[in-house]
């Protein structure tokens, strides 16, 4: 099993409500960024149950997408002392670098699927603090955008040497609404760095996943569940997760808003 290394860092958020003078002056830890890492259960029943041909009935991936990794990013802003807002940006990955392969019959090794999945997460979530000892407790409830990427290969064996490669296609992408909840316990590493221990769950469901038909580029093609029924394959990154940030605080310039308030 291989392990996904990578670094990413993408987010731009623009905050719109500001405090008074008064209360930035008593806000020690008002302005923030995050580094996040983390990782959870997904469900993706439907990813995993997926069939490339009637023969492939009973044969289980070699390895099933439920276990994997979320990096990401974020921004913090305390508009009081007990609340506050995380916005962020999560990427998930997978222990298995987003790939499972499922293997036919003996008789024709030459069988094969595989499919790739990756997947994100733009979160806005409102948050109450509560000081513990020299520690601080959170709870943050709010909405996310989850987006799914699948690809999928295949290659099915005939009797005579031909090969049947119908049902493979790149970049089928999908986005829907979902809600991301956390717990989490803060901990003051230096006057402004603290680390952040978040156990947290999702309701992340994309319903619907498509992707560009190759003959005409003006029309896409949605991927369905199965061959015999008219429903889409849904990607549902639903389900729990732990992660741990890195938080570094900062305050802004006297100056740094023009004109003056």
């Amino acid at each position: 099993m291989r392990k996904l290394v990578g670094a990413l860092a993408v987010v731009i958020t623009l905050l719109w409500t500001l405090p008074s003078a008064a209360m930035a002056a008593d806000m020690h830890h008002k302005y923030g960024l995050e580094l996040q890492l983390g990782g959870g259960f997904h469900i993706l029943s439907d990813v995993n149950d997926y069939l490339p041909a009637t023969n492939f009935a009973g044969i289980t991936p070699a390895e099933e997408l439920t276990i994997g990794l979320q990096f990401g990013v974020g921004v913090l802003y305390r508009q009081m002392p007990d609340f506050g807002w995380q916005f962020g940006y999560s990427r998930f990955a997978s222990l298995v670098d987003q790939k499972f392969r499922i293997t036919n019959e003996p008789a024709v090794p030459e069988s094969w699927a595989e499919q790739t999945l990756s997947g994100s997460e733009f979160f806005a979530m409102p948050t109450w603090y509560w000081p513990w000892n020299n520690k601080e407790i959170s709870f943050g409830v709010g909405p996310a955008i989850y987006s799914a990427t699948l690809d999928r290969s295949v290659d099915i064996a005939q009797e005579g040497g031909s090969h049947i490669t119908s049902g493979s296609f790149s970049n089928a992408a999908g986005s829907s609404l979902g809600l991301l909840g956390t717990l989490g316990l803060e901990m003051p590493l230096k006057d402004m760095l603290g680390l952040s221990f978040q156990l947290g769950g999702r309701i992340a469901k994309v319903a619907k996943v498509s992707y560009e038909d190759p003959n005409n580029t003006s029309s896409d093609l949605p991927v369905y569940l199965n061959a015999a029924s008219g429903s889409f394959l849904p990607v549902d990154f639903s389900g729990a997760f732990l992660k741990i940030a890195l938080r570094g605080y900062f305050l802004p310039a006297n100056d740094w808003r023009s004109p003056q308030r």
